[in-house]
């Protein structure tokens, strides 16, 4: 709803809706997607070869395997995620105000504060709705601290970002 101008809606006689749980398995395959395709530098990649250039220079990623992956929220598409981790040989962390027990005993997940996860992953996901409580999770603080950058986050750039937009 934060990129909907509700009121704009409401006025010209449109329904928005939310569909919380839509396909929680396409979503988790696209997140999964999205960090293969960074790690592997897809998309340098794809422009080089459109440029008629086919040097590997730079386009090396790393082995996911025995690699620990930060998941941040872990809510039902998130857990989906979880579960593909481990297949590609990843060990997982995750945070999340409300830790889920069974995540940790079923799959094997450490939970642990945000900043632990983000010292320690080598591979951060962040699933997290935008709201209030969600707002700036990662912050300038933790970007700078941690030294991450989001060229392709999969979740809404305000979560992301304090006061400096990338």
């Amino acid at each position: 709803y934060n990129n909907v101008d509700l009121k704009a809606c409401q006025s010209h006689g449109l329904n928005v809706v939310r569909i919380p749980a839509y396909s929680p398995y396409a979503v988790a395959e696209h997140a999964i997607d999205l960090i293969m395709a960074l790690n592997r530098h897809i998309h340098r990649a794809h422009n080089r070869v459109r440029e008629g250039n086919f040097s590997l220079s730079g386009l090396v990623g790393f082995d996911m395997h025995w690699k620990t992956a930060g998941i941040i929220a872990t809510g039902k598409m998130r857990k989906c995620v979880i579960n593909k981790l481990p297949g590609f040989g990843c060990h997982v962390l995750a945070y999340d105000k409300y830790p889920d027990k069974t995540l940790e005993k079923r799959d094997g997940v450490i939970y642990v504060g945000l900043d632990e996860l983000l010292r320690k992953s080598d591979i951060v996901s962040l699933h997290a709705p935008l709201t209030p409580e969600t707002h700036h999770t990662i912050n300038e603080r933790t970007v700078m601290t941690f030294n991450l950058f989001p060229p392709g986050q999969t979740a809404p750039l305000p979560v992301l970002i304090a006061k400096t937009p990338f």
